[in-house]
């Protein structure tokens, strides 16, 4: 499902998902609508840099998923999206252009150079010392910190008329998460989804994640379900009219 403009020309893959969405006709609140991707992600994707978004793994199950609605192979469209980001992280040096500075070395003489042994074994040490006080406190903050939780569908004050839908999102996978009071498994990965049942009216969808010393997350997400017309109701206004 590629555009005729992206087969004549090498386009990122951001520039080819945005041509497949305009070509069709619909902005990304419609495809977000039908592919049940969250319109950010959908921007993201298209290169822009949302709030709250950012490439990792949780991103690249979410390209998964629009690449199957868009008809796309998903396994070469998240192998050529982790391709193209990489690329951007390389800094390419210019090539032909000699520098006339002097190595730092030669440039020093080596009777100013009073680096020991016994410096560099204190360094070391100063350094391993860092690191390892760094980490503890990284853990400590781990522990006390509530857990991290997003839920990346439905968006909170969905109207629907669907009686049913999906809860999905990501977590630490160390957490154990409850969405209204239910139990819900966690993959290896701290994705996470779950089917509710809907009633008319307002709906109220609470995710609660917990840690193990007692540090909880919430997100409350609205849903409104409009009843459907009941034929019989179609009916007796027509013959009102009539």
């Amino acid at each position: 499902m590629v555009s005729a403009a992206a087969a004549k020309r090498k386009i990122t893959l951001a520039e080819e998902l945005t041509e497949i969405r305009e070509d069709s006709g619909r902005s990304r609140a419609e495809m977000s609508r039908l592919s049940g991707v969250a319109e950010s992600f959908i921007a993201f994707f298209e290169g822009e840099a949302p709030k709250g978004v950012t490439s990792d793994i949780y991103a690249r199950n979410r390209l998964r998923d629009y690449c199957k609605f868009l008809g796309l192979d998903a396994e070469k469209t998240t192998n050529r999206y982790r391709l193209e980001r990489e690329v951007r992280r390389v800094i390419v040096s210019p090539v032909g252009v000699r520098s006339n500075r002097r190595h730092p070395l030669t440039a020093v003489p080596s009777s100013r150079l009073l680096v020991t042994p016994k410096i560099i074994k204190a360094a070391l040490m100063l350094l391993a010392a860092a690191g390892l006080g760094a980490y503890f406190i990284f853990a400590a903050q781990q522990m006390v910190s509530p857990p991290q939780v997003v839920v990346s569908s439905p968006e909170d004050g969905l109207v629907t008329y669907e009686k049913t839908l999906v809860v999905e999102g990501s977590t630490e996978r160390e957490v154990s998460l409850l969405i209204n009071g239910k139990p819900v498994n966690i993959d290896s990965e701290g994705n996470f989804n779950d089917r509710l049942d809907l009633h008319d009216g307002l709906n109220v969808i609470e995710v609660v994640a917990t840690k193990k010393h007692g540090k909880e997350t919430r997100v409350t997400r609205r849903i409104i379900v409009e009843p459907r017309e009941r034929p019989t109701a179609v009916l007796e206004s027509f013959l009102d009219v009539q």
